[in-house]
């Protein structure tokens, strides 16, 4: 396979037509533009991501939850005399 020597304004250059092409194809999903992407990602592979925060953990819910609230009130059904 044929390794290109490319300046690094020719690898720019190259790199700003390779998105273009695949910034709004026809067809998103076809073998071509996927080929075009990988290509694109050898020319300028990406960061690695950071890892996401860790998730957030909130008061608790249920009976335990404020032990020192009042309970809620509970509504009586009326009774009707007779």
């Amino acid at each position: 396979m044929p390794h290109f020597d490319l300046s690094d304004e020719e690898e720019a250059v190259l790199a700003v037509e390779l998105v273009q092409l695949i910034s709004r194809p026809k067809y998103p999903f076809s073998d071509r533009v996927r080929m075009l992407g990988a290509i694109l990602n050898k020319l300028r592979p990406e960061p690695p991501r950071e890892p996401p925060p860790p998730p957030k953990v909130y008061g608790r819910r249920g009976r335990d939850a404020g032990a020192d609230e009042k309970p809620p009130r509970r509504s009586r059904a009326r009774q009707t005399p007779g």
